[in-house]
């Protein structure tokens, strides 16, 4: 079998804390301008009831990749660097990450919280109740009846 060709859009999660931006961009595009749409989601009003540092400028944080080991995440990242092309450090549904910056420069420890698959309050059963009159045996004058077996007699 080819090998499938990449799309020539991508779509592009950047992750914080616990904040996702979604990003679409052609994959030719270089990541200057992905940290721009980013930059704007994280200053944007709705994204200020995440708590994560505060960003004046682009300088502020990196986009990083997380190091990747015969398919699985290591748990390590690499910063990017704005003239990168998109296609050269990702694939289209990749996760991208954000590293932010300390006032001296240094680079900070990503930090991302992944949702949990088990909503807390949806872990606790509903017991279904049924009414006592309630008849769940199917009705015998249904018109409804499809295939049936021959008695054997």
């Amino acid at each position: 079998m080819p090998p499938r060709a990449q799309p020539k859009i991508f779509q592009i999660l950047v992750k914080t804390h616990k904040l996702t931006v979604f990003c679409t961009f052609p994959s030719s595009t270089t990541l200057g301008p992905v940290k721009e749409e980013v930059f704007s989601a994280l200053t944007d009003g709705v994204a200020q009831r995440v708590e994560f540092p505060t960003v004046s400028s682009l300088d502020d944080f990196v986009l990083a990749r997380e190091l990747k080991e015969k398919g699985q995440g290591t748990g390590r990242y690499e910063a990017l660097r704005d003239s990168q092309v998109l296609k050269d450090v990702a694939n289209n549904w990749d996760v991208l990450y954000i590293q932010f910056k300390s006032q001296d420069g240094e680079l900070l420890p990503i930090e991302v919280t992944l949702p949990s698959l088990n909503d807390d309050d949806e872990e606790e059963s509903i017991p279904i109740e049924y009414p006592e009159e309630m008849d769940l045996a199917p009705d015998a004058g249904s018109s409804r009846k499809g295939k049936r077996k021959a008695p054997s007699n």
